[in-house]
């Protein structure tokens, strides 16, 4: 897989545990399903963590979160979160804007797929994860 996509994944990855630390943090919960119950309690899912004001909300099988910036998407799997090639996409757009063309969608896919051949990542239920 091209190195700078990898380095992207890996800081998308890092991003997506961060922010669902600070979900769990502020919402004062454990885990995803008890995320789930509150977010959808909160109708406008706002949260302050450290003043800072965030909102949440529930998607599919996953969530998106806007921090006044930055807007982070993920969907969660079993136990945690994978990568999302369309995710991955949006999220570069914000966070490397210079690449957003060189690393189109079709791309991603195509640099994904290579990287399951090589080992490099699995994929399970459409999401895909470094190794």
């Amino acid at each position: 897989m091209d190195e700078q996509l990898k380095c992207l994944a890996g800081k998308y990855m890092k991003d997506v545990g961060d922010m669902c630390h600070t979900l769990f943090e502020g919402f004062g919960v454990q885990n995803k399903f008890e995320l789930g119950r509150v977010i959808r309690e909160r109708r406008n899912g706002e949260f302050w963590v450290n003043k800072k004001k965030y909102v949440a909300r529930l998607h599919g099988r996953g969530c998106e979160v806007f921090d006044g910036k930055t807007y982070l998407d993920w969907d969660f799997d079993g136990e945690g979160f994978g990568i999302n090639p369309m995710m991955l996409w949006r999220y570069i757009e914000q966070t490397a804007p210079e690449l957003y063309e060189f690393f189109s969608l079709t791309r991603i896919n195509e640099e994904f797929s290579k990287a399951v051949s090589n080992g490099e990542m699995i994929v399970k239920d459409d999401l895909y994860y470094l190794t």
